[in-house]
């Protein structure tokens, strides 16, 4: 789909010389959809004050099939070229493809993209100053996609300088998103802006000799489960990271050869390359949510909520941060969240991702199921968690009618009666530890969790013993556990 999209674009933009739009002998529209490559129908076509209008158009290939109302081509006094759409369909002949709607496109190029490019996204990119779209949706099929819609509302990109060499540097507006999955869930966004400095292809990030940067202002971001109830919503977010630009290389270049849409796509396979490619990158990143949301229908402390008028939802509020940096596959991953009345925590995860082998890549090509081979490499080697109890025990207490930890330890027997042997000594162990964890922590006194192997352990060893021996798995971890009655430092 990505392919025939870029056909598409490419098409809109290739139309030869500014003085072939203001009318001159050979037909644009036969530039912008040759016919050796496409079978086209247009109702009218007409040229009138410097602009060239076609409505009611048809164009079919092989691969698609694209319907538009209209299609303007123009030139403005700085000598730009100015392409518009008023409404367009592009329909795959593969229905295993997204289909794409757009309403009022807009394109402002310095100049055309060079016709035979080898690399017609970097053309394009190369000569847009800017464009805007007024409306967009995108719809997926249901299997094997999650999110099953997409719909948008004023986009927007506007150029910083046109440096050449396929380098992306500009804003990205938008005003709002919904984004729909097929469980009924949803996702609403609302007025982002972004500044990127992005590479554009792999060959941009080798030789671009600059950082690479993203900076992101989201007014807010809400998740909603089926039926539109809100679960929880994060807003005034601040999004920032700064990339090495070379260690960018393997991530666009997945990015750019891989079919992620349609009958040929393989969608583990995808997701393995990109984590193989994630593993090459350096850099930081963080976010911040300084206004922190959660709907919960419930009881919830009186200090901790405000009335919600949705279905009378209670409303937890606070903050939440996150930041993680990235080194050739060295991870360092930090987490802060402050809810009002009921906890405040904090994590800090040490460890490194390796990238998936040779045999499990081709196993995943060959569409052979992985089981728990697809399980990322990764080991963690030391992670730090502090845990407050702000009014969490008289939220729980209220909700169920007895402490947690009581709770915990009346759950870990039902579980261990399920279960025989080592594991039903294990979850014993587990569920008595866990619930003197909050014992202690009722006791508004700060908790600390610390974990510390004498090597790194892996993720998959980690997943084995958390369901056969859990104390075993304490063991290895060098798990802590420590009352702290002052502040911890960071």
């Amino acid at each position: 789909m990505f392919k025939t999209l870029k056909i598409l674009i490419m098409s809109c933009l290739i139309g030869g010389p500014a003085g072939v739009v203001a009318g001159q002998e050979i037909d644009p529209f036969y530039r912008l959809f040759p016919t050796d490559a496409f079978r086209s129908s247009i109702l009218e076509d007409v040229f009138q004050e410097g602009v060239r209008t076609y409505t009611g158009i048809t164009v079919h290939n092989d691969e698609m099939d694209i319907g538009m109302d209209k299609l303007s081509l123009r030139s403005i006094p700085s000598g730009d070229i100015v392409i518009e759409i008023g409404a367009m369909t592009v329909r795959p002949k593969d229905q295993a493809a997204p289909a794409v709607s757009l309403t009022g496109l807009s394109l402002q190029l310095r100049d055309w993209p060079k016709m035979k490019a080898e690399d017609s996204f970097c053309a394009w990119a190369d000569v847009i100053r800017g464009g805007k779209v007024t409306a967009a949706e995108i719809r997926l099929p249901t299997e094997p996609a999650a999110v099953s819609s997409v719909r948008a509302q004023g986009i927007g990109f506007e150029a910083r300088g046109l440096g050449g060499a396929c380098w992306i540097s500009g804003v990205t507006s938008l005003d709002s998103a919904d984004i729909y999955r097929n469980d009924g869930s949803s996702f609403e966004l609302t007025q982002l802006r972004a500044d990127v400095s992005l590479p554009g292809s792999r060959t941009s990030a080798a030789t671009a000799g600059k950082k690479s940067s993203l900076i992101a202002e989201l007014a807010e971001i809400e998740a909603r489960k089926a039926g539109g109830t809100p679960a929880f919503a994060l807003s005034n977010v601040d999004i920032s990271s700064a990339l090495e630009t070379d260690s960018l290389q393997g991530i666009l270049h997945v990015l750019r050869t891989s079919t992620f849409f349609g009958t040929s796509a393989k969608p583990l396979l995808n997701s393995m390359q990109l984590t193989n490619a994630f593993t090459l990158v350096n850099g930081d990143f963080s976010a911040d949510a300084p206004i922190t949301r959660i709907y919960y229908a419930g009881v919830i402390p009186p200090e901790a909520m405000t009335n919600f008028s949705r279905v009378g939802l209670s409303t937890i509020t606070g903050t939440s941060s996150f930041s993680a940096k990235v080194q050739s596959g060295a991870l360092r991953l930090h987490a802060e969240a402050s809810l009002i009345g009921l906890t405040d925590l904090e994590a800090t995860i040490m460890g490194r991702l390796a990238p998936y082998s040779r045999p499990k890549l081709e196993a995943a090509r060959d569409g052979m199921e992985l089981g728990v081979h697809l399980i990322p490499d990764a080991t963690i080697s030391a992670a730090r968690i502090s845990y407050t109890d702000t009014g969490f025990e008289g939220y729980f207490r209220e909700l169920t009618g007895v402490p947690s930890g009581r709770y915990i330890e009346e759950f870990g027997a039902l579980l261990a009666e399920q279960q025989s042997g080592r594991v039903t000594k294990s979850i014993q162990k587990a569920t008595r530890s866990i619930s003197a964890f909050f014992r202690f922590a009722a006791e508004q006194k700060t908790m600390l969790l610390s974990i510390s192997p004498k090597k790194p352990i892996r993720l998959v060893e980690i997943s084995y013993l958390a369901i056969t021996d859990l104390h075993a798995l304490a063991a290895i971890l060098e798990l802590k556990m420590v009352q702290r009655e002052d502040d911890l430092e960071h």
